[in-house]
């Protein structure tokens, strides 16, 4: 095995292994949530948009802009919850005034997300893919010596 390949494997394996466990913490995190959480029916009434700058392959910056939708929702002692979600997207998921089911922590009604499958579990599928693909590729490098060009 070449000094390529180890470094190679041990580099995808090392973020295979972070990514993995990453994406473990967040499925047992959005489990616990979703288990203890009270459901109720909301309304997204608007999105708070954030703004960030990256810089693309040529060092030019560009402005991206991410959705965060806020939602309304009577929690079970009736009182009337505005709370922003945690998860946003580009474009904007849902359309305002789009009905939605809304859990929330019953101790904290201001942590409050949208039920539905991108809202709570894409960022942990993410994870845990990227970890199994990077583990698989340091695994292929390393068990069965597949051969890596790697140039400095």
């Amino acid at each position: 095995m070449s000094s390529g390949q180890i470094i190679i494997a041990i580099l995808f394996g090392g973020f295979g292994v972070v990514m993995t466990f990453a994406g473990l913490v967040k499925v047992t995190k959005t489990r616990r949530f979703v288990a203890a959480a009270n459901s109720t029916a909301g309304r997204v009434v608007a999105y708070k948009t954030e703004v960030y700058e990256s810089t693309n392959d040529t060092g030019r910056a560009e402005k991206h802009a991410t959705a965060y939708p806020i939602v309304e929702f009577k929690d079970a002692k009736g009182t009337q919850r505005r709370v922003t979600t945690s998860t946003g997207s580009a474009p904007a998921s849902f359309s305002v005034g789009a009905a939605v089911t809304v859990l929330y922590d019953r101790d904290n009604p201001e942590r409050a997300e949208i039920d539905s499958l991108g809202e709570l579990w894409l960022l942990p599928t993410i994870l845990l893919g990227g970890g199994a693909l990077f583990l698989f590729i340091a695994i292929a490098v390393w068990v069965f010596n597949v051969s890596v060009k790697v140039s400095f």
